[in-house]
């Protein structure tokens, strides 16, 4: 049954090591390329370098000793981990990290409702506040974010990646979290000839398909008179065709319950049910150049890398969701004995989900509680007869929405880079560095959708397998509808797969294209003290950057093409000039069959061919006699109430979106003192101490807009313009160019030490300051003004007569270019105790205190006087106004038994554990977040929740390794505890927090022959659903919000090796 779950819900920890079936034989892998053990500490080579080992147990070696030598806290993958993970990605690989975490929703808004079948970013500690590098050197991907999207990035050019959870002075700042460096492969790393070419293929299960992969890499090393030269260059190519199955429920509705006068239930106030086909197709060049000098004081590298990725998603939605207007419409159709009841009572379940409420009862009308006390519906037969006002002379039943919806990302991002490293002399080493990044990210999406009419029975006494079954009542009479259709009268149908009774009502569209680039240069050097003292050496150096940033977007752009309410009727698919304009897709085998129920499972949806081509979606429309298409007074073609975004192969951002820029340019000094002295007993103490300043300017690029007052009419002289003339003068204004500028300043005060106690154990402290800026896509000056009015009206007047109308202020909407950065205090402790060859055991706890978390909010700007009126003028939109604090412990633990007989000396294992806890402050109500003039409720919070979003309080990994000469495998499980990834849903209006989830994966990988390995990944064997719930009241107890289904994958692959 469906148990609503209360807040303080606990679930046991699972038990994760699962066996699994033996993985066929494979063809194509990409393996990792080996680099050679190097673990010297000469002149300014960081001890935490990233040096790959030949096979598992190597990796995990040179990660221990990564870790063991570090100057700070740091945990490392070997690029033969990440190859020989169970893992298709390296979001997913840095997941097995202690204290990191996956994430497959995007956080916030409605973005639950949008897994990514490859996991969409990390968090570090649960924040999302995340610094990534590339090769030590900034990154970001150009969708306004200042990280990169790891998720984008082939295996194929990983070296390593590193993970510091706390900071060093010489580290470029920007990660409150941690920072993820990722380093790619050098020629030197190897020498002589490499040269390897592999081949893979991925079969996903729900889609039923092969997507294939190509990989190479070659290059050389050579020693001349002149040197030692390098070359090296790779190639990758992958494409992953996936599918997610997902479905969703409703707010719980509170309505009179017709089996007890005077008492109320709760009913499920619809559903949804989602196809979505994703096809990902990656391409990555990389090259690299090194050159040594004779005497080895001078080494030279250049490197160019470029990653192209293109995602298409191809969704259809079959859905019924009920909002201000339709909450009071429920019809339950079948008798007491056929519904089912639980017992089930709530102080109060908000009326409605928000959306409508200003036009049906007002705003805050879906706020307004309604106290249940007679159960919870859990099955039965419903309709909700929202369209009778249309005029039609039989009952409706439920106006199902059948959406398709296409959308294509594309993205982009190079870096160019030049290192010269220079032993001056005995005791100098001197760096200097450069690089150059640009990255672009464009995105069209394109909606339609139409109504189809239908009762249904539901069952859903089981959150993770609900049941639908649909039919049409002998209640319709469509042929008694007379001029209510375009083109021919369908007559009475019983079947929802048929074209005559699917009708087309709506499009919208979306477009962005943001691009960045960024220009940064930095010298680093080292003086080597000498001598017995504490202190051995000391760095300092200095780092420029400019980064510009291009955001431009457009949509979302809805509008009826066919309204019914136009006065002409539906428009059936069947009776469309275009007879190639709709596809039927089948439901019965969602989610593996047995949700759709019955006869009806075929629904009618618009062609997914021409819905992938926007061009011929459009003309499609236009060319429709039983539309109304034709230019409207700007010139522009309309259909219906559409205006299409993309006009003549052009998109107006300026005019019908945004268009901004920011130019952003930062300076760095630094100081570090690095210290180590022996102690008593075998002891020893190193460390650094340093200070880091930072110094950024903003400048931000944009248009200033006013939301005019609606024209004078002299019919009517009791208008806005009547009473407030200098404010209609005021907002009359023409659009003018809008320019803002920020600074900041920071000194980042860093200290690290190292307390090695014996050759096995150690202690480690650490203790910074941090700061994460604000996303750059959020410091745009884009903005509009307009006024906040109060009226007097007399009520006792018939009609009511606004007698006055008041200023109440000024508010502004858009970007915010004086954000400042989230900055925090990072405190770790740890404990770490190293045994036998390659055995690990460490014990963290850390504490971070942030404080200008960037939040929506509101923040007065200035004052203004206008028709006698000083008032305020606020801005609303992300603001500096939260704190919080997140403090935990890790665990880790990694060994291989050699010491046992046989083949069980192979065998080893690794676990990490991290548990959480945070506190904020909850977030307050914004109304009008969006600035349409109009309140809004996706800010208007409920439950006053106050948990910081992705953050789960328990996570681990178990993973059970076995190595021999030529068989390496390894199956790993990773769980996490559930966590609130949304403050208010827009379908529920309520707090969404994912479930508890864990997933288990394997690989195995056979080395035939010195050259020839196959490989085998299989990742989400469990076949694991994602399921999500709602905070339905202030009790704290829970209604399913959404199950989701991804493939299992299936990789095989072949690697041949020169």
């Amino acid at each position: 049954m469906s148990d609503p779950k209360t807040a303080d819900r606990w679930q046991p920890t699972k038990f994760a090591l699962l066996a699994t079936t033996a993985l066929v034989t494979a063809f194509g892998a990409f393996p990792a390329m080996a680099q050679d053990v190097d673990t010297t500490d000469e002149g300014a080579e960081e001890a935490q370098d990233v040096i790959v080992v030949r096979g598992v147990r190597g990796a995990l070696l040179n990660a221990r000793n990564i870790r063991r030598n570090s100057d700070t806290l740091v945990d490392s993958i070997a690029s033969s981990d990440v190859s020989e993970l169970p893992d298709l990605s390296v979001a997913e690989a840095l997941s097995r990290v202690p204290g990191v975490v996956t994430q497959r929703f995007e956080l916030g808004g409605s973005d639950g409702d949008f897994p990514s079948p490859e996991g969409s970013g990390n968090i570090i500690r649960g924040l999302q506040y995340v610094r990534s590098e590339f090769n030590g050197r900034d990154s970001f991907s150009a969708n306004g974010g200042r990280a990169l999207e790891w998720a984008s990035i082939p295996p194929e050019l990983i070296g390593a990646v590193e993970v510091y959870k706390n900071a060093t002075a010489s580290q470029i700042e920007g990660g409150i979290s941690g920072l993820v460096n990722l380093r790619t492969l050098l020629p030197f790393d190897r020498d002589g000839l490499i040269a390897v070419a592999s081949v893979e293929q991925t079969y996903t299960d729900i889609a039923d398909v092969f997507s294939p992969g190509y990989s190479a890499v070659l290059g050389n090393t050579w020693d001349t008179g002149s040197g030692e030269f390098g070359l090296l260059a790779s190639y990758s190519t992958s494409n992953l065709r996936s599918s997610i199955h997902g479905f969703q429920y409703g707010q719980l509705m509170a309505i009179a319950n017709p089996d007890v006068p005077g008492t109320t239930m709760a009913l499920p106030g619809g559903w949804q049910a989602r196809d979505a086909d994703v096809d990902r197709e990656r391409d990555s060049y990389y090259l690299a150049s090194q050159w040594r000098s004779p005497g080895g004081n001078v080494e030279f590298s250049f490197t160019a890398v470029r990653v192209e990725n293109e995602i298409t998603n191809d969704e259809r939605t079959l859905e019924f969701f009920t909002d201000a207007e339709s909450w009071a419409n429920w019809t339950i159709l079948d008798g007491p004995g056929s519904r089912s009841f639980v017992p089930f009572s709530s102080p109060g379940l908000p009326r409605c989900n928000g959306n409508g409420e200003a036009a049906n009862g007002g705003i805050g009308i879906c706020e307004q509680l309604i106290p249940v006390n007679g159960g919870l519906m859990e099955s039965g037969v419903v309709s909700n007869n929202l369209r009778d006002w249309l005029g039609q002379t039989g009952n409706l039943q439920t106006p199902l929405q059948s959406l398709a919806v296409s959308q294509t990302e594309t993205s982009m991002t190079q870096d160019f880079a030049a290192n010269l490293q220079w032993r001056v002399s005995d005791r100098l080493f001197v760096e200097l560095d450069a690089h150059y990044t640009e990255a672009e990210a464009q995105l069209q999406r394109l909606w339609s959708g139409g109504n189809h009419f239908a009762d249904y029975r539901y069952n859903f006494s089981d959150i993770e397998n609900p049941q639908i079954e649909l039919f049409m009542s002998d209640q319709v009479q469509l042929a008694t509808w007379g001029g209510t259709f375009r083109g021919a009268d369908p007559g009475i149908l019983g079947d929802l797969g048929d074209p005559r009774y699917a009708f087309m009502l709506y499009a919208a569209d979306e477009f962005q294209d943001n691009t960045g680039n960024l220009f940064s240069t930095r010298a680093d050097a080292r003086y080597e003290l000498g001598g017995d003292g504490w202190f051995e050496s000391v760095d300092f150096g200095a780092r420029f950057s400019e980064r510009e940033q291009n955001n431009r977007s457009a949509g979302l752009n809805w509008g009826a093409i066919a309204p019914p309410w136009d006065g002409n009727g539906y428009l059936p698919y069947a009776n469309r000039a275009d007879q190639n304009s709709y596809d039927i897709f089948d439901f019965r085998d969602f989610q593996g069959g047995g949700v759709f129920l019955g006869n009806n499972t075929s629904v009618v949806y618009p062609s997914r061919a021409q819905m992938r081509d926007y061009d011929a979606f459009v003309n499609s429309l236009a060319a429709e006699p039983l539309m109304n298409s034709g230019p409207n007074a700007d010139g522009n073609l309309q259909i219906g109430d559409w205006v299409p975004l993309r006009q003549n192969g052009t998109i107006d951002y300026a005019g019908r979106g945004v268009d901004g820029n920011v130019r952003e340019v930062t300076y760095n000094f630094y100081s570090q003192a690095n210290f180590t002295h022996d102690l008593a007993s075998g002891q020893s103490v190193s460390g650094n101490v340093g200070l880091r300043y930072v110094n950024s300017e903003t400048t931000g690029g944009g248009i200033l807009g006013f939301v005019e007052f609606a024209p004078d009419d002299p019919a009517n002289p009791r208008q806005e313009r009547d009473f407030l003339p200098e404010t209609a003068a005021y907002l009359d204004q023409a659009n003018q160019p809008n320019s803002i500028s920020n600074s900041y300043s920071y000194l980042l005060p860093s200290f690290n030490m190292r307390w090695d106690l014996n050759d096995e154990w150690l202690i480690r402290i650490g203790a910074s300051r941090a700061i994460t800026p604000a996303n750059i896509s959020n410091l745009n000056s884009t903005q509009s003004r307009q006024a906040e009015l109060g009226f007097v009206v007399d009520a006792t007047a018939t009609p009511p007569v606004i007698q006055d109308i008041v200023l109440g202020g000024i508010n502004v909407f858009g970007g915010n270019p004086n954000l400042e950065p989230i900055e925090a205090t990072n405190l770790d402790v740890a404990v770490e105790f190293y045994f036998g060859t390659d055995g690990l055991f460490t014990a963290s706890a850390f504490y971070k205190d942030l404080s200008n978390i960037i939040v929506y909010g509101e923040e007065v700007v200035d004052t203004i006087t206008l028709d006698g009126y000083t008032v305020p003028v606020t801005y609303f939109g992300n603001t500096n106004r939260n704190d919080g604090t997140v403090e935990g412990i890790e665990f880790a633990y990694q060994q291989f038994f050699t010491e046992w007989p046989g083949q069980l000396g192979n065998l080893g294992v690794q676990a990490n554990l991290t548990i959480l806890s945070s506190s904020a402050t909850a977030l307050p109500p914004v109304p009008d977040a969006d600035g349409d003039g109009v309140e809004g409720f996706l800010t208007v919070y409920r439950w006053n929740v106050a948990d910081l979003l992705g953050l789960s309080d328990y996570s681990y990994n178990l993973i059970g390794i076995y190595q021999s000469d030529t068989i390496e495998a390894r199956i790993a499980y990773n769980w996490r505890s559930e966590y609130i990834s949304s403050y208010r849903d827009f379908i529920t209006g309520n707090p969404i927090i994912q479930d508890d989830i864990g997933f288990l994966d394997a690989s195995i990988r056979w080395d035939i022959t010195d050259s020839v390995t196959v490989r085998a990944q299989l990742a989400n064997i469990l076949d694991t659903q994602a399921v999500a719930y709602q905070q339905i009241d202030a009790r704290g107890q829970r209604f399913g919000r959404s199950v989701f289904e991804n493939d299992r994958r299936f990789e095989f692959g072949l690697r041949y090796a020169f």
